[in-house]
């Protein structure tokens, strides 16, 4: 289930291994969940993640407004703020 309680802004990196260093991009989309179920209207979602992990569209579908705000060396930073 969510947090406990509302926020303005939540900051993640959430992680994307498991065992044996398979990637599990539902870990990140739970996250992601979470999130948007906790933060009040236009509160925003700060995300770390892999480049190569395919967070945009659900991010858009919770979210509504989505940007990215930096990539470097494998990196994104991903802003998205709740409607």
């Amino acid at each position: 289930s969510g947090l406990r309680s509302t926020y303005d802004v939540i900051v993640t990196n959430p992680p994307f291994h498991a065992q044996r260093g398979v990637d599990r991009p539902d870990i990140g989309r739970r996250f992601i969940a979470v999130a948007a179920e906790s933060l009040n209207p236009g509160g925003r979602l700060w995300l770390v993640a892999n480049r190569h992990l395919p967070y945009e569209s659900v991010l858009t579908r919770e979210f509504g407004t989505v940007r990215t705000v930096a990539q470097a060396r494998g990196f994104k930073v991903i802003e998205a703020v709740k409607r």
